[in-house]
């Protein structure tokens, strides 16, 4: 989730985020009351909840990579990078080692942040190539999963690739090949995304309180995704353990 500099921030991108991060929020209140049994019935494991959720996801990753290209592709500065990366490899190992302490059969080994991380990573290489070419290995990273597998065997040291027929159960996976690609178009398209958010931004939107509620919420992306499940599951559990 890198963020774009203060001389580069554009309002819709962050509104367009926060709305993303919102979605995430909802999604875990649904799962939550689902695990406490507070629904009677199974959305967040249906096909059209995991379809949103895709969608979501492709179009935050995407985001991530119009902040890069907005961040560093200007005026990289190593350590400025590197202490971005640092930060998110972080909270991937937290989300993992928090998710194994609660299940360690289908803990986080590779999920969203991970494969921001390790995109983010990677995207160093691409900060001066031609948009078709990030395009282009956008595209191939998207689609090299559904024809090329490495192995067939189920392990979490060659299934966070994407390249494996099968992987291990997890509450969250995203593996690199597929949805790193997501970054890399992002980055190809920055200059039209940029366009259009300009484009569809209303003169005076920012003094109007619930779209800078939004856009703020996108501001803050990191933040939020790691410390509202933990807030929601925690004060649901509560609420759960008093009316039994």
């Amino acid at each position: 989730m890198p963020p774009e500099t203060n001389d580069t921030r554009i309002w819709m991108l962050d509104a367009v985020r926060g709305t993303l991060i919102l979605g995430v929020v909802i999604f875990h209140i649904i799962w939550n009351l689902e695990s406490f049994g507070v629904l009677p019935f199974s959305f967040a494991e249906s096909p059209i909840s995991t379809a949103v959720s895709r969608i979501g996801a492709a179009g935050f990753l995407s985001l991530v990579g119009v902040g890069v290209k907005l961040a560093y592709g200007k005026g990289f500065r190593a350590a400025k990078f590197a202490a971005r990366v640092a930060s998110i490899a972080a909270c991937a190992m937290l989300i993992s080692v928090a998710t194994y302490a609660l299940d360690s059969g289908s803990f986080i080994y590779f999920g969203i942040l991970h494969v921001i991380a390790a995109a983010t990573l990677v995207s160093v290489l691409l900060l001066r190539a031609p948009p078709g070419v990030c395009a282009t290995i956008g595209m191939i990273a998207i689609a090299l999963p559904h024809v090329f597998n490495i192995t067939a065997t189920v392990s979490r040291t060659s299934a966070w690739t994407g390249l494996t027929r099968d992987a291990p159960d997890s509450l969250d996976f995203y593996p690199f090949f597929r949805w790193a690609g997501w970054v890399f178009l992002g980055m190809a398209l920055t200059t039209p995304i940029i366009l259009v958010c300009r484009r569809l931004s209303p003169p005076g939107i920012e003094k109007y309180r619930l779209p800078n509620v939004v856009a703020w919420v996108g501001r803050r992306s990191l933040t939020i995704y790691m410390l509202h499940q933990p807030i929601l599951y925690g004060l649901l559990g509560a609420l759960v353990a008093l009316r039994s």
